[in-house]
Order: C-alpha cells, then structure tokens, then sequence
C-alpha cells in the first residue's frame, strides 16, 4: 500500500521502509555514503555526504524558509556540531536534538 502525501515519490526502497511515504514539498534524491543511504531533499544532498562522513543522522528535512535541520545520533552529535562550525554555517540545537541551520 503507497500513502501518498505529495507529489515527490522516494525511490522504491526508501518507500518500502518508510511505509510508502512520498514527500510532500521537495524533489527527493537517493544518496548513499559513509555506510549510510535515504531518500533526502535534493537541496540537502550534498551538504548530507559530507557530514555523514564525521556523523551518523537519523533525519533530516529543509523547510520553504530556506532552513534546514539534520537530526544526528546522540553518540555522534558533538561531531555534527564541530563540523557544522568548521563549515561556518551558524546553527542551533532544539529541545529534539536536531540541529537547524540556514541552507547554504
């Protein structure tokens, strides 16, 4: 059974273990490296390879406000946030654990 709810279909294998899901308002690109793989916003593609290469993630998602976030792993967080600072790219954690940034 395919839940649709956007126009923007993940690739068959992300669709089979996410349920089905397509994605609501950004084209999806599948990437995989560093022994990770997903279906991702394509904006966010890049920008996901090279961080999974010091972090492990568990979600991320741009929103329309040209904002971002990646969720990574507790273990693996302190990673994430030196490497966002090495990059230059200001960014916040919240209270979920994900770290928001401005698209760069």
């Amino acid at each position: 059974m395919t839940v649709r709810l956007g126009p923007y279909p993940l690739c068959e294998a992300c669709q089979r273990t996410n349920g089905g899901l397509t994605h609501v308002r950004h084209p999806q690109r599948h990437i995989e490296a560093h022994g990770q793989a997903v279906c991702v916003d394509e904006e966010l593609a890049d920008l996901l390879i090279q961080l999974w290469a010091v972090c492990e993630t568990k979600s991320c998602c741009q929103d329309d406000g040209g904002r971002a976030y990646v969720t990574p792993t507790q273990a693996t967080r302190a990673a994430a946030e030196k490497w966002f600072a090495e990059q230059g790219i200001p960014r916040e954690l919240d209270e979920r654990g994900r770290l928001w940034f401005v698209e760069i």
